[in-house]
């Protein structure tokens, strides 16, 4: 037993100091790339044993990782004396092949992100689709390679999985906040400690990315760079407090908020809807740049804020599809338990399935339930993956094929009109996607909201969420017709109707 702690810590302690190695060697030469701004081949070169170092240090990382995991006496012991099993081979080929097959396509697809998004002019214009479209490839293969190593490891860790990080005197721990099942309590007798949710770092994360894809493409069309930085700081905050506003108006009598008020603020205790940060975030950022317009401040006037909006929207819909794998992790808002044949919840990766057994709202209270639940035949939809899917392709529908590809169907090479330009161009109307943006969520909520687990929806009746979701489609609506009508209005200096009889003469 000793021997095998000695190890496991030994391999942590090792795959920590390479991973911080890799990310250090890959920085140094990529620094004086950032320094010149362009691309200098010739000094690449000249570092490239930095490059083949990261890289090793990478799979070497990824790989001590599996290792300390496996050597973990902890795990070991749950392994052989709970699952009474035992690692076979397939698996091993399957966790470490994921391993190097993972460690090559994070290293090729972060380049490829440096090479394209921060010296993007650098690359010729022939070149631009066709290094995206490579790009594209490589992250494809980097799921591929996440899924193998995920399907590999799937049936020998423990559910449900841990959900927060702990910061103590004892140090830093994984931990569980489960209640009635805590197979992985943060420690009590510390002299300080504090807990960071992973339901907090999922939607950090999301809109990290957005903040990132949208001063991309306005970097990209205007030269500007920072203004969502300055928008992403007020904003974000913002959506913090309508998450809390919004559950709070919805179960205010249910939860209640109206007996004791002070419970508003103990958002600790659970209680955020994505929904209200998504208006919340939406009217801030409306009238944040519109008093900055006013006051004519560089770099506001020079922007088309109608095509911001149609830049930014799509991205605060992206970022909840990475938001929404915090309920993943707190096995909450799910549908309602499904008692049947496993087989059709088969298409499901391993390690969402096995966590979907379990559910906040229908606790275990002990190790050998939840083996028993493990294995039975009681699943709880994952809602949370149908709507980050659904999310995801609305994403690619609004920066895609209504921002470009119908946004070019609009315009004739010979600069005549026909009826279907006209057709596209009020698809594609300025400003559009923020509509867009509430019809495609609005009618995601307004389908998955009466398939949830009831325990997690909102209102007395269970149905503030689908009322909310009919208003978010009408009020989007609304957005799209006053912005097609207002659009035909100040380009063609007439009204729809007068377009469409100019038309038929």
């Amino acid at each position: 037993m000793v021997s095998s702690e000695i190890g496991y810590s030994v391999c942590l302690a090792f795959a920590i100091v390479l991973l911080l190695g890799a990310i250090g060697l890959y920085y140094y030469p990529a620094y004086f790339t950032f320094k010149n701004k362009k691309i200098d081949i010739a000094l690449l070169k000249s570092k490239k044993l930095f490059f083949i170092l990261s890289f090793v240090c990478l799979l070497f990382s990824f790989i001590l990782f599996d290792l300390q995991f496996y050597l973990n006496p902890f795990n070991a012991n749950y392994i052989i004396d709970s699952l009474k099993t035992s690692v076979d081979g397939l698996h091993y080929f399957l966790i470490f092949g994921g391993s190097v097959l993972l460690a090559i396509t994070v290293y090729v697809f972060a380049s490829f992100v440096i090479y394209y998004f921060f010296f993007h002019n650098d690359i010729k214009p022939e070149n631009v689709r066709k290094t995206f479209w490579m790009m594209a490839l490589v992250f494809v293969l980097l799921i591929l390679s996440f899924m193998m190593f995920a399907e590999g490891n799937a049936p020998y860790l423990r559910y449900p999985f841990v959900n927060r990080i702990y910061f103590g005197s004892s140090g830093i721990k994984l931990v569980t906040s489960y209640t009635g099942y805590d197979w992985a309590p943060a420690p009590t007798n510390d002299a300080f400690g504090f807990e960071i949710a992973f339901y907090a770092l999922c939607i950090l994360s999301g809109a990290l990315v957005a903040l990132g894809v949208a001063s991309y493409l306005l970097k990209k069309l205007y030269g500007e760079n920072g203004l969502l930085s300055t928008v992403f700081l007020i904003g974000f905050p913002t959506g913090i407090v309508g998450c809390r506003l919004w559950y709070v108006i919805g179960n205010w009598t249910r939860d209640g908020f109206d007996k004791d008020p002070m419970k508003i603020f103990r958002v600790s205790d659970g209680g955020l809807a994505i929904m209200g940060a998504s208006l919340a975030v939406v009217v801030c950022v409306i009238y944040l740049l519109i008093i900055k317009y006013q006051q004519k401040k560089y770099p506001y006037t020079k922007i088309n804020y109608l095509v911001l909006l149609d830049i930014a929207i799509p991205t605060i819909i992206l970022a909840q599809a990475i938001g929404r794998w915090g309920n993943f992790f707190n096995n909450e808002v799910h549908g309602e338990a499904f008692e049947g044949n496993i087989i059709y919840w088969n298409w499901l990766p391993t390690f969402i399935k096995n966590n979907m057994h379990f559910s906040n709202a229908h606790r275990v209270f002990n190790d050998t339930a939840a083996l028993e639940l493990l294995h039975n035949s009681t699943i709880y939809p994952p809602l949370f993956f149908v709507e980050g899917i659904t999310n995801i392709i609305g994403f690619l529908v609004m920066e895609f094929l209504f921002r470009v590809v119908f946004h070019n169907l609009w315009h004739q090479k010979d600069g005549s009109q026909k009826w279907y330009n006209y057709f596209f161009e009020g698809l594609t109307c300025e400003g559009s996607n923020l509509g867009y943006y509430l019809i495609w969520y609005g009618a995601t909520r307004a389908i998955l909201e009466p398939l949830r687990d009831s325990n997690f929806n909102m209102g007395n009746d269970n149905m503030w969420s689908v009322y909310s979701a009919y208003g978010m489609i009408g009020i989007g609506l609304l957005i799209i017709i006053l912005l097609i009508v207002w659009q035909f209005k100040r380009d063609h200096g007439k009204w729809i109707m007068q377009v469409k009889e100019e038309k038929a003469k």
